[in-house]
């Protein structure tokens, strides 16, 4: 291999290769060296063809698709976009200022009891939702048994001694008052039987409207004193804000609206109640505010409220359609010079038209896109339609 890798090295056509190749082989060992030496040189001549072969073929494609790369790159997009369009408007409206409320159902309730007992039956869990009517407690209060028994014996009796007097009236035997008496006693005893009746059904207690279970205070087992509450139950429909109202802004007529921000987006609400005097401790009142139906709220959610101050302030408005959201940024596309002109904006609420008010982003008198289509880009060529 030595001898071979040497030969391939070596000048063919040199004195110094053939005085070299003379003087290590000889006769028919030279001849075999010779023919090595010629298949290697055209092996080494195939594979430079082929080489170069590839070459003149691959070439002109990648000459092609580089120029076709290019014109694609370079070519501008020819592309006009008819659009309509708008001017970003400046109008009064009136300052607010930002006060954090409480969604609650207009219908809720803390049910307790109203005779003591041992709570017998609570098959109800947190969440559940009931239905208007339906047994949630049972107390058994054996006391209440033994006295409506009492009662309804003192009703048998006194319903007997009626009856009996009342036919020797009759006959003549019985004086008159005699009997008025025991009818007296009659209605006495009617009256005390119901009253246990009564008692009888406080220890069944039922949901007084649809809704959800909000809380439970007691399990079977616990002792139920009079007055206790026993269940928390909120509406399912029909809800209110609380909020409470510095004392410092001004009062609202019943029914003014008010723009709320939901976690599910603005809403407006109107002014169900407020009092006119304040908390003298928090120097607040606590106003209710009635969502629209469906408010797509639940209990307990945070809300804000723009209260008007009283004052008047300018802003920077333009229709909803002109933004255009990308994931959490807020956008509009500028008319100018024929071209769209892509601009980040930040908003800040509605006013009350449902415009949306610009905070950063625009200038008054500018030119917005309405409804831009989604794709177009920053730079691309429009045309104003009316």
């Amino acid at each position: 291999m030595a001898i071979v890798h040497l030969l391939y090295r070596a000048e063919p056509h040199s004195i110094r290769f053939h005085g070299l190749l003379s003087a290590i082989v000889a006769g028919a060992q030279a001849r075999l060296v010779k023919r090595l030496v010629r298949r290697l040189r055209a092996m080494a001549s195939v594979r430079l063809r082929r080489a170069v072969t590839w070459a003149a073929v691959i070439a002109p494609l990648l000459l092609v698709s580089c120029s076709r790369m290019s014109e694609a790159t370079t070519a501008p997009d020819r592309r006009v976009w008819p659009v309509r369009y708008t001017k970003v408007q400046s109008q009064m409206e009136a300052q607010t200022q930002m006060l954090s409320g409480t969604v609650r159902p207009q219908e809720h309730a803390v049910v307790a009891a109203r005779v003591m007992g041992v709570v017998s039956q609570a098959d109800f869990i947190l969440g559940q939702k009931i239905r208007a009517g339906e047994t949630l407690v049972v107390l058994r209060a054996d006391e209440l048994d033994a006295r409506l028994e009492q009662a309804r014996a003192a009703l048998a009796q006194a319903v007997a001694d009626y009856d009996r007097e009342a036919a020797l009236l009759v006959r003549g035997a019985a004086a008159a008052e005699t009997v008025r008496v025991l009818a007296d006693r009659r209605r006495a005893a009617e009256a005390a039987y119901r009253e246990m009746l009564a008692y009888q059904d406080y220890t069944r207690i039922e949901a007084p409207f649809s809704g959800t279970v909000a809380r439970k205070y007691v399990n079977a087992g616990d002792l139920a004193l009079s007055g206790a509450p026993l269940f928390a139950l909120e509406g399912l429909k029909n809800w209110q804000i609380e909020v409470p109202v510095p004392a410092s802004l001004p009062l609202l007529e019943m029914g003014a609206s008010l723009r709320v921000q939901l976690v599910a987006g603005e809403v407006m609400a109107t002014v169900a109640e407020i009092p006119a005097a304040s908390d003298p401790v928090s120097r607040t009142r606590l106003a209710k505010l009635n969502l629209p139906s469906p408010a797509h709220a639940d209990s307990g959610d945070f809300v804000r409220v723009e209260w008007p101050t009283g004052g008047e302030s300018s802003a920077l408005t333009v229709p909803a359609s002109a933004i255009s959201l990308v994931g959490q940024m807020e956008r509009v596309f500028v008319i100018s010079s024929g071209r769209a002109q892509l601009r980040i904006v930040r908003t800040s609420g509605l006013v009350a038209d449902g415009s949306v008010r610009i905070a950063a982003g625009l200038d008054e008198g500018e030119t917005v896109v309405l409804a831009p289509p989604a794709a177009m880009h920053d730079g691309d060529a429009v045309e104003l339609r009316p």
